[in-house]
């Protein structure tokens, strides 16, 4: 049986002090907006390990405070992991990156709750395994793989999750 990795981003002290990374405004258009981000994303690639969390596989980022989940699937889970958190600095600083989709609706509710997350790979396709599927094929299994783990965690319900499709 796969034991679930986690990782968790910030600490409580970190989460609650978390504009020490003050931005200088919420325009993009900024270079230093980018220099900061930059130095968040160095930060990142220290506390989580490319060996654990580079797979494709099933991943679940789950609230600190409420407890409601995203359950999302990846190629990668590490970038993805880290795309989300990047989207949530844009969506916490830059009023104009915002879209409407289920992706943003984790990026908007990591950026309004602190940013007081747990990461966690719920299911790792061996690399082995996938270098023999194509990339429709791998990602035929990882979607049949995430769906099975959004209704097991039922994290498609409006108190639950933030998946918008069951």
């Amino acid at each position: 049986m796969f034991k679930p990795i986690r990782l968790r981003i910030f600490n409580n002290v970190s989460a609650r002090n978390f504009n020490w990374f003050k931005f200088p405004s919420s325009s993009t258009s900024n270079p230093l907006f980018y220099k900061h981000l930059d130095l968040y994303t160095d930060g990142f690639n220290k506390i989580c390990p490319y060996k654990e969390f580079s797979h494709p596989g099933i991943y679940k980022i789950t609230n600190r405070k409420n407890g409601m989940m995203y359950i999302g699937m990846s190629l990668d889970i590490r970038k993805r992991i880290k795309q989300h958190i990047r989207d949530a600095f844009l969506y916490r600083y830059d009023k104009s990156s915002r879209q409407h989709d289920d992706s943003s609706v984790v990026s908007q509710a990591v950026a309004e709750n602190d940013f007081d997350f747990d990461y966690e790979i719920l299911e790792k396709i061996p690399l082995i395994k996938a270098r023999t599927l194509t990339t429709a094929q791998l990602k035929k299994l990882l979607r049949e793989k995430e769906r099975e783990w959004i209704m097991n965690y039922k994290s498609y319900e409006r108190n639950v999750g933030y998946n918008q499709v069951k």
